[in-house]
């Protein structure tokens, strides 16, 4: 009994945290893309085409950002277990002369997070470059093609900007709201 209304709570709690974070979500996206059409239908229809792609790099340097950080948290913490289990029996280990023993260990598990540390490193490295580029080649792209449809007339500079911030800091915010989704969740319902 408690089992199940344990379950009913966790999924309560679960949509009342996702069910506003979609409407927010949806919503946003809605409006930006009204406002992009209406302000520069042109530039926003080339804007709105690439979004997935710059959203995808914003969530993907999230992600990155956030399990390297659990990673190198859990890497100290094994360290750190290890230091204080010395600390703790200190004299233990200076009654059998251990003390060479301790820290070779100590090496060995750095050593062996070493290895790893500069693998993920060089992995989040190249990802968030690659993902950095993109970025940066989609404000290129922004740029040059409000250019050519401000010099044919097409379109204001002033609408220009607008219709860029707009759609730029929607990319961003669906990327912000898919990264925490993972946070929103309590446990496997």
């Amino acid at each position: 009994m408690l089992t199940k209304f344990g379950y009913d709570l966790q999924l309560r709690s679960l949509m009342c945290d996702r069910i506003p974070l979609l409407v927010q979500v949806i919503s946003v996206v809605t409006m930006s893309w009204i406002m992009g059409l209406i302000i520069a239908w042109r530039l926003a229809i080339v804007l709105i085409v690439v979004q997935p792609l710059i959203i995808t790099c914003f969530y993907i340097r999230l992600v990155t950002l956030k399990s390297r950080s659990k990673k190198a948290i859990k890497e100290q913490d094994d360290s750190t277990k290890l230091t204080y289990e010395a600390v703790s029996n200190l004299r233990t280990i200076k009654a059998f002369s251990s003390q060479d023993l301790i820290l070779k260990w100590l090496e060995k598990v750095q050593e062996g997070s070493q290895k790893e540390r500069n693998r993920q490193l060089w992995f989040a490295s190249i990802v968030l470059g690659v993902s950095s580029s993109i970025k940066k080649c989609n404000w290129g792209l922004n740029y040059w093609y409000s250019g050519k449809l401000v010099t044919k007339g097409y379109i204001s500079p002033r609408q220009v900007f607008q219709t860029i911030i707009i759609l730029s800091n929607t990319s961003r915010i669906i990327a912000d709201a898919g990264s925490m989704k993972g946070s929103t969740t309590h446990s496997k319902v």
